[in-house]
């Protein structure tokens, strides 16, 4: 190998890209050098931050395969938009067959795709490329999770069984945030014909290699208003617990009343007030896992590390995800088959869930 910097291309331009390039700053060994989007304005703006950032003399490139040719751009972030997923694998996959330019890796955002098939089709597709691939899932990479996973049993000690799952539209369908969200977003955004859940909650059992049930419980909620973003886990054993929120971060502000000033987030992601006592993060980056994934998958795309997740990784969490559509939909517990689930396509992804 030799000591040239990892030169990384970034498919996307929006908040999640901004993200990871904020986590390149605590990355050594790598150079942000390229961004591509369907929106060549958003592409140079998104460039323009990586060079304030100093992670990089980036540009905006007029191409995915444009990327893929210059010797320049050694490896490529997928930060686009799930429904892209395939066309954006393709036009990658094609130039490096083609012999238009070649990769030492692709790391790809969650979820891998939107459902199992199109899953399956971007681990095929990769695999035929022969190219090094990681799975990009921040909070397997946050600090706390990092550290307490070490203390404990590898993920390939225990497999799911069973899967259990819910849905709801709790919030983001009644008149008034239908009208709000088709004010923000657009017209096409309207969840009094299409909605799409706010709360989901899933339940998976999981049998140990040592013979015993884990339950594993995650519920996640698009409706939920605090003081930011809140990440929490806890792990509940026999004689042991563990847990974690990103909201008791050490650092809290107080603003009275007779403070004002705009609104935004610039104290915590998914700020929701101005006033009040407020939890700080210091360096979402950092705190959320961007800055720790994204120096791991910089080390194995230059051979000096084994990947943690892959796409074989992705898939599997697509096919729990899937399984976990299928049980909502059918009001009970499903077995883990991902043979079975290999065709479904969820209600909400086809535009016919009436929550």
């Amino acid at each position: 190998m030799t000591d040239r910097r990892l030169g990384i291309g970034f498919i996307g331009s929006g908040f999640n890209a901004r993200f990871h390039m904020l986590g390149f700053q605590a990355v050594r060994d790598a150079e942000v050098r390229g961004v591509w989007s369907p929106n060549a304005a958003r592409a140079g703006e998104a460039a323009a931050y990586a060079r304030r950032l100093d992670v990089g003399d980036a540009k905006p490139y007029p191409s995915i395969a444009g990327m893929v040719a210059d010797p320049a751009i050694d490896a490529l972030w997928l930060c686009g938009p799930n429904q892209a997923r395939i066309d954006n694998v393709e036009e990658i996959v094609h130039a490096v067959t083609s012999g238009k330019g070649e990769l030492k890796g692709l790391a790809c955002e969650k979820p891998l795709a939107r459902n199992v098939a199109e899953a399956e089709q971007v681990v095929g597709l990769v695999k035929k490329a022969k190219l090094r691939h990681g799975y990009l899932e921040n909070q397997r990479f946050a600090p706390q999770i990092e550290t307490g996973k070490n203390l404990g049993a590898p993920a390939s000690s225990v497999k799911p069984v069973r899967i259990t799952g819910h849905i709801a539209s709790l919030k983001w369908s009644r008149p008034e945030y239908v009208k709000k969200l088709a004010d923000a977003m657009g017209k096409e955004v309207d969840y009094a014909k299409t909605p799409a859940e706010d709360f989901a909650s899933v339940m998976i059992e999981f049998q140990s290699a040592d013979g015993h049930k884990v339950l594993g419980e995650a519920t996640t909620s698009w409706s939920f208003v605090g003081a930011g973003l809140r990440l929490s886990a806890e792990l509940l054993g026999p004689e042991y617990s563990m847990s974690w929120n990103t909201l008791d971060s050490g650092l809290k502000l107080f603003f009275s009343r007779e403070v004002r000033g705009k609104s935004g987030e610039d104290l915590v992601e998914k700020q929701n007030a101005e006033i009040g006592q407020m939890p700080v993060v210091a360096n979402e980056a950092a705190a959320y896992g961007y800055e720790a994934e994204d120096r791991h998958f910089v080390r194995v795309f230059l051979g000096k590390e084994e990947p943690l997740l892959t796409f074989d990784d992705g898939l599997e969490v697509v096919q729990m995800l899937m399984t976990a559509y299928r049980s909502a939909e059918e009001g009970r517990t499903v077995d883990f088959s991902p043979k079975e689930i290999a065709s479904f396509i969820p209600a909400v992804a086809k535009g016919t869930w009436k929550p």
